[in-house]
């Protein structure tokens, strides 16, 4: 599967993801970061599920980082491709990266972070 992947200038740190129906929400701690309207592929190792969560009035299903993390870059794939067939390609390591420069217009966007507990 091919990625196109934008590397942030500068990584931002959160430690909660809550998808909810129609947007995605990254957090650190009460501060909400970040907000997406794509359908989210989350890239990483140390994290738990939680489904059914409130915050701020709203239920979401939300990703709890078990360590403090940094979002270091986006992927963008191609709208033919299913999200679950990018997981699965994903999880067996057939990614094949380009990077580029600017936000690609896709309806499913791949976050990747890095857990860099020591940069807290």
């Amino acid at each position: 599967m091919k990625v196109l992947y934008k590397a942030l200038s500068k990584p931002i740190k959160i430690n909660v993801l809550a998808a909810g129906v129609g947007k995605t929400k990254l957090f650190l701690d009460a501060e909400e970061k970040m907000s997406f309207s794509e359908a989210i592929i989350p890239v990483a190792e140390k994290s738990r599920l939680k489904e059914n969560v409130e915050r701020h009035g709203e239920l979401y299903d939300v990703l709890i980082f078990t360590e403090l993390t940094n979002l270091i870059g986006y992927g963008f794939i191609s709208d033919e491709t299913p999200p679950q067939e990018a997981v699965a390609a994903i999880d067996a390591g057939e990614v094949e990266f380009e990077e580029v420069e600017e936000d690609q217009a896709t309806r499913t966007r791949i976050l990747y972070f890095e857990e860099r507990p020591d940069d807290f």
